[in-house]
């Protein structure tokens, strides 16, 4: 099924939305590695960066994107990282690529909730009071998950 209504951008710049078809036109100004954004809500979001080539002939990149799952739970840090946080955040990554996004972790409650992800392994690493925690892998299913406990270790 053709998603209607996404919105597709390259660097933040030149937004164009999917027509009934499911397809967008959107003008690559200059080569090299850039960032690529396909949103709509209730679908799963794509931000991924990519090697672009404005000279290239089309289409230049299929894309395809399912239905968000939920994406909430608790953060478990470091007495020695949370006592000294004012601002943590959650960096999350798909593993193979597809979407990387971040969210700000609540202070008072450790928690966390995320929009626009799609069912897959996920690898994720708290910011906060100035350091990044180790990483931690997890498994989001089609009916997501809000219960997530995500325990992280201060780095080495």
């Amino acid at each position: 099924e053709p998603v209607v209504g996404a919105s597709v951008q390259i660097d933040n710049k030149n937004p164009g939305v999917t027509g009934s078809d499911g397809r967008v036109e959107v003008l690559i100004e200059k080569r090299g590695v850039q960032r690529v954004t396909v949103n709509r809500e209730d679908y799963a979001k794509f931000s991924q960066s990519m090697d672009c080539n404005p000279s290239d002939e089309g289409p230049h990149l299929r894309i395809e994107i399912g239905p968000s799952a939920p994406c909430a739970g608790t953060v478990i840090l470091p007495a020695s990282m949370s006592a000294n946080a004012d601002w943590m955040y959650m960096t999350v990554r798909q593993k193979g690529g597809g979407n990387d996004q971040w969210e700000q972790i609540d202070a008072e409650t450790m928690s966390f909730s995320i929009s626009g992800m799609s069912p897959g392994t996920y690898v994720a690493s708290v910011w906060a009071g100035g350091a990044r925690t180790k990483k931690v892998e997890f498994d989001l299913g089609p009916e997501g998950d809000t219960n997530l406990v995500l325990q992280f270790d201060s780095p080495d």
